[in-house]
């Protein structure tokens, strides 16, 4: 029996026997070769590196518009070749592992092409467990090599966003995958770069989460997120596109300044972007800036409005930054600047920026040109972190006649340049990014029918916790009668609230349909009727 010694520290006693108890445990195996005896894994703490400043300028973004369904067997490791006699093991990103020995006989079934499902294991030695789901055993063992000419399983991109600290990291790997892993602050505290060599390894209980075992670091980063998280911005362009319909070209441009401002290609002393919006009514000009404000901050209080018709006298500039002293109301400040000093991170929308005074337009030089802005006691606010859009209906006729002539959005600016630019000054029109908007097409109408029902539908699921369907006639019908290309979208609104939500409100109240039931809203085009049924 071995007795621990009291003339010598007892650390060193501790570690002894926590090495005979790790050598014990490799050399006799549980039996069967079972994943559901080891589920109760040991906690992995990896020390973690500070990241280097000069690391972040190299963090590249891209915009994916590809959807990878959260399943974690399109992450499954499969057999290259196989040795029973040397237990080495050879997997298609050409690692090379070691099986243990007393589980030789285990791997005499296996062949290449047999899929594995690779995990930490709870032993000191022989840390891996590979779970052959073809075989259908289990066997542990530790890695040899890892090839450096082999690219497989590499870090492409990674992205951070400045706009929510608390926002998962998103990780795109090589083969075009994409994870969500820790928040920002964590991340912080590592020194993962695009082109490191990951390995990945499965959870043993969540399916559905992954960890990433940095090689060249040795650092295990656990619970890796396999469903793309809404807050990156890899596929930010496409969650945009399903929210403004039709307008590729502008939320492009949009994007590109924000992946501009995330490298460090922006100039420093300006805002994020600054965007004006042309085109006709009902185009989604609005709406854009509602959705970015929404996907990148994740909250209502991030888009500051203000409706520039409001600011057509020059002395309603001090609305905005605040009474000189010795005005009355001097010291509550202007309602421009008051939102700026609350929040320093968020999209301002001005609606209608031509409809403003031009002392008004003024107002926002220093800001597009050096990022900040004064109030009413000369205090400097920095406007180097938010987006300005505005938008303007000039020259919209203009546009549509030249987009129904087949012209393409570039030419359309170069045609009607002058007159914006002698409309709303030439210095105002220089520090501004014009974007022009497609007016909408009869392609799209179906997608925006869809767009517009789908917002009502679950309204009335949240609200009154009804069911509603709407049949193809109705929908047929919208698609038709709500096509105006003056009016764009708001004529369809218009036609929806008239035609299915009265209708919906009519039944609900004369048919006291309770909670819960299922409806269908239906059109007869023979006698122009719509009606709805409910069970």
């Amino acid at each position: 029996m071995y007795i621990i010694s009291i003339h010598r520290p007892i650390y060193r006693d501790l570690f002894l026997i926590f090495f005979l108890c790790s050598f014990f445990s490799s050399l006799f195996p549980h039996e069967p070769f079972n994943t559901n005896r080891y589920t109760n894994q040991a906690k992995i703490e990896v020390p973690l590196s500070a990241i280097q400043e000069s690391a972040i300028k190299e963090l590249i973004f891209s915009f994916s518009t590809n959807d990878h369904p959260a399943d974690s067997s399109q992450f499954l490791h499969k057999i290259e070749e196989i040795n029973v006699e040397t237990r080495e093991l050879v997997l298609e990103d050409r690692s090379t592992w070691t099986i243990r020995w007393l589980h030789r006989n285990a791997i005499k079934s296996w062949k290449p092409g047999d899929r594995l499902k690779v995990s930490k294991a709870a032993t000191l030695i022989y840390n891996i467990s590979f779970e052959n789901l073809d075989a259908k055993n289990t066997v542990r063992g530790k890695l040899l090599s890892f090839s450096d000419t082999v690219h497989a399983n590499s870090i492409a991109r990674i992205s951070i966003s400045p706009f929510i600290s608390s926002a998962p990291i998103q990780l795109q790997l090589d083969n075009g995958m994409i994870l969500s892993g820790p928040s920002a602050e964590d991340w912080k505290k590592t020194s993962w770069k695009p082109g490191d060599k990951v390995f990945i390894l499965h959870h043993k209980e969540k399916q559905e989460c992954l960890h990433l075992w940095h090689v060249k670091s040795n650092q295990l980063i656990k619970n890796w997120d396999l469903s793309q998280n809404s807050t990156g911005f890899l596929n930010l362009e496409d969650r945009l596109s399903k929210k403004v319909l039709g307008q590729s070209g502008a939320i492009k441009t949009v994007v590109n300044a924000i992946l501009n401002y995330e490298v460090g290609l922006k100039n420093p002393e300006t805002p994020i972007g600054v965007f004006l919006f042309f085109g006709p009514t009902g185009v989604g000009k609005t709406e854009l800036a509602k959705a970015l404000a929404e996907e990148l901050y994740q909250k209502n209080t991030a888009l500051v409005r203000f409706d520039m018709s409001n600011f057509t006298d020059y002395s309603t500039y001090t609305r905005l930054i605040g009474s000189p002293p010795g005005y009355v109301n001097h010291e509550e400040g202007g309602q421009l600047t008051n939102a700026l000093r609350e929040c320093n991170r968020c999209v301002v929308l001005l609606d209608e920026i031509e409809k403003a005074h031009s002392s008004i337009r003024k107002v926002f030089l220093p800001v597009f040109d050096e990022g900040y802005i004064c109030d009413h006691k000369n205090r400097k606010i920095s406007c180097k972190d938010l987006i300005f859009i505005m938008t303007s209906n000039l020259c919209s006729s203009d546009i549509l006649e030249f987009n129904q002539k087949g012209y393409s959005n570039e030419e359309i600016l170069n045609l009607l340049e002058s007159t914006w630019m002698s409309e709303l000054s030439p210095e105002f029109y220089n520090r501004i990014q014009p974007v022009v908007f497609n007016p909408i097409g009869m392609e799209i109408m179906g997608d925006l029918v869809d767009l517009v029902l789908q917002d009502i539908i679950q309204r009335i699921k949240e609200q009154k916790n009804i069911t509603l369907t709407i049949g193809e006639a109705a929908r047929t019908y919208l698609m038709q009668e709500g096509y105006h290309p003056s009016l764009g979208a708001r004529f369809l609104k218009k036609l929806v609230e008239k035609k299915v939500t009265t209708t919906f409100a009519y039944a609900l109240v004369h048919e006291n349909i309770p909670e819960g039931s299922s409806t269908y809203l239906s059109y007869n085009p023979e006698n122009d009727t719509w009606f709805v049924e409910w069970w």
